[in-house]
This record gives C-alpha cells, structure tokens and sequence, in this order.
C-alpha cells in the first residue's frame, strides 16, 4: 500500500524541478495529482499523462479568479483535495547579488506576489475542501531565509514570509489541517541553466554545505510525502529544513 492512497494531491508550480518530482513520488504512492503550472504547459501536460489519472491545469497563482477556477477544475474531476502543495515561486537572476538601491521595484512585486501572495490565494481557495477531508498543507520556502542571504535579497525576505505564514495557518486551521514547510538549500533544478550560475559559484556553495554537495529535487519530494502523509500526523506549524546543513554555517 502507498502512503498515500485514495489520496488527491494538488502541487502548484509541478511543470519541472521540485514540483514535477513530487508529484511523481505522490503518485507512487498512490494519490491523484493535480499540477498547476504558468507557462511549462507542454512538460505539466506530458507529466500528467504518464501519471494518469493525474491532471494539468493552468493558473497563474497570483490571480484570484484563476485560483478559483483551478480549485473548482479539481474538484469536480476528483471529488476532494486532500494535500495542498505551494511550491510555485519566482525569482528572477536579473536580482542577484545587487545591492539594494539597484534591485527594481516590479522585481520585488513579482517576486513577493508569485511566493506570499500565490501562497495565500491557494491555501485560501482550497482551505474549504481540506477541512472536510482533515487534510495537509506543505509550502515551499528555502534555508535562505533562514540566514538572511543578501545575494538573493528578493528571494530570501519571500521565503521567510511563507515561514511566518506556515506558522498562522498551523493554528488558524488546526485541528483540521496540518500546516507544515520544508527550507531546501541548493538544489540541482533549472535555476543552474536559467542563471548561468558558473562553475566556480557552485564550488563555492558545495565547499560550505556540510555535506559537501547541492541537493536534489527527490530528496525534496521525500520530505513533502513525510509532511503531506500521516507520518507527520502530529507536526503542524513546522519547518523542516533540507539543505545538507548549510543554514548552520
């Protein structure tokens, strides 16, 4: 039996990385998955065909009435919405590691509505089917907002918000609803490519992670499915941090 059986799974931002990942892992176990995704429509779409009866919807998350017909869209094709997965996010190289007075103004909005925003909307769009079915939230934040990384000013004060917003919804929801984050580290996703990150920069994350190497989408996945299943059944209002350490430096 999988953990996660006669379970339907909602996972926003799941056309590739983290989410595509978890959304396979869930369906291993045995959930029906409901991707979301903003403009990887040809990998979400290829992803749910091979997860069948899994599905793909579009939604920009920072989009109330988009929410809200995604919500519905769900719910009508599986009955419920047991698991919700805030993993859509934003970030924009054009931000890193520039100091405040030349980071702009529309970046911060972005990026700023796509992770706090985009979190709320969803969580409240679906907050009603997860009560009735006594269900789970996992949100999607990084180990950068726990040590106030100033290369990804942008990235990291979002994040911490989404931390700040885990812990209300724990007691807002509970004891309906488990709340609960997961703070990666350097995981080994697209943002290498899209950013152009050299090689020499990864070097220098690798020698200060305690374990000595950035992490990988499925090493995420695994702590969602430990969140979003009943072996966290007395976790709520929690972030686990999966980052090879390096928050501790």
């Amino acid at each position: 039996m999988g953990k996660l059986d006669g379970k339907v799974a909602l996972i926003t931002g799941a056309g590739k990385g983290i989410g595509a990942e978890t959304a396979r892992l869930f369906a291993r176990e045995g959930a029906a998955v409901a991707l979301t995704f903003r403009n990887s429509k040809e990998e979400a779409e290829r992803l749910a065909r091979e997860l069948a009866p899994s599905i793909a919807v579009q939604c920009d998350v920072t989009k109330s009435a988009q929410v809200r017909r995604m919500i519905d869209v769900v719910v009508r094709r599986f009955g419920a919405i047991d698991i919700l997965v805030n993993n859509a996010s934003y970030s924009s190289p054009g931000s890193f590691d520039l100091p405040i007075e030349e980071i702009d103004e529309d970046e911060w909005r972005m990026t700023v509505d796509v992770d706090i925003t985009g979190t709320f909307l969803v969580s409240k769009a679906a907050a009603p089917h997860l009560r009735k079915r006594k269900g789970a939230i996992v949100n999607l934040s990084s180990s950068a907002s726990l040590m106030g990384d100033e290369t990804v000013l942008l990235y990291s004060a979002a994040k911490a918000g989404i931390l700040g917003f885990t812990r209300c919804l724990g007691k807002a929801l509970a004891p309906d609803v488990r709340v609960n984050a997961i703070a990666p580290g350097s995981i080994a996703t697209d943002w290498i490519e899209k950013w152009k990150v050299p090689r020499s920069a990864l070097q220098a994350i690798t020698r200060s992670t305690p374990m000595r190497r950035i992490g990988w989408p499925a090493e995420i996945a695994n702590a969602a499915l430990f969140l979003a299943s009943e072996q966290s059944s007395f976790m709520t209002g929690q972030t686990l941090v999966v980052d090879g350490g390096i928050h501790m430096q």
